[in-house]
């Protein structure tokens, strides 16, 4: 399976997958859209299969906050669950945190963001990536084990060049704060309403 390590969620029946390093800021993005309307999938994994348009699937149909995040949005710690990580752990609808229900069934993807802190500025910006810059981001940001005695590793490539070639993929840079999340949420309804970059 092609997994990639970020928040699957959905505007209008149109999905996009938010990836980035520990601490970039996506789960905190992916609780901001579900408060916003959004429909939220998870914010652990997203299982692609790269068909036409592809597909992404939530491993877990959860999301994991720290407090400061939780606070930040103003959500209410989970009544049932326990802390994973030191992060509060939130399940959707009838968990306390006001996220409604999750969704756990695949939806087609659009877009690919690869959330990344904005240290310079007060505006969130999204900078398109193709090519062997767009391969190489997801790349990182995959799962992947090879227990066989036959490398997976072209089907890994194969199948994230197909998801390339039919999705926008980009980096958005998001700044801390209600702002920053407010900004970063009109850009990404604009690429999914206007599907990026027309793909």
């Amino acid at each position: 399976q092609l997994v990639l390590h970020g928040g699957v969620v959905s505007w209008a029946g149109r999905g996009a997958v938010l990836v980035g390093s520990s601490g970039a800021g996506k789960s905190t993005l992916t609780a901001y859209l579900g408060l916003r309307g959004w429909t939220i999938g998870g914010d652990d994994g997203a299982v692609l299969v790269p068909t036409h348009p592809p597909t992404a699937e939530p491993t877990y149909a959860t999301l994991r906050l720290t407090a400061v995040s939780a606070d930040l949005l103003g959500l209410v710690p989970p009544a049932v669950g326990s802390a994973v990580a030191g992060k509060l752990r939130f399940a959707g609808s009838g968990d306390g945190g006001g996220l409604g229900v999750f969704r756990q069934e695949p939806v087609d993807l659009h877009l690919v963001a690869l959330v990344e802190p904005e240290l310079s500025g007060d505006t969130p910006t999204f900078e398109p990536l193709g090519g062997i810059a767009a391969h190489a981001e997801l790349f990182g940001s995959t799962f992947h084990a090879d227990f066989s005695r036959h490398s997976l590793l072209p089907a890994v490539i194969d199948g994230l060049a197909g998801v390339v070639e039919r999705t926008t993929v980009g980096r958005l840079r998001v700044p801390r704060g209600l702002a920053g999340l407010a900004g970063a949420e009109q850009i990404l309804r604009q690429l999914l309403d206007g599907d990026g970059d027309g793909r």
